[in-house]
C-alpha cells in the first residue's frame, strides 16, 4: 500500500486534461500512474529545459 499519493494535473488553457498519480511506498519505490487512459512517454531530460515548462520533479526519472 502506498504511504503517499500525489496527484499531478496537466492543464490546457486552464482546464485539466490529464492527471497522473505519483505513489511512494514504504520501501522507497515510486510508481507513476497516468489516469484517464493517457500514456507517459520518456523524453531526453539532458536537453529539456524543465524550469521553462514547469515540470514536476517527481515525474522526472533517469533512464
Amino acid at each position: 500500500m502506498a504511504i503517499e499519493v500525489k496527484r499531478v494535473n496537466f492543464y490546457d488553457n486552464s482546464r485539466i486534461y490529464a492527471t497522473v498519480e505519483v505513489k511512494t511506498y514504504e520501501d522507497g519505490r515510486v510508481e507513476i500512474v497516468p489516469l484517464d487512459g493517457y500514456r507517459m512517454y520518456p523524453m531526453d531530460i539532458e536537453t529539456a529545459d524543465t524550469s521553462a515548462h514547469s515540470f514536476v520533479p517527481e515525474l522526472i526519472r533517469m533512464w
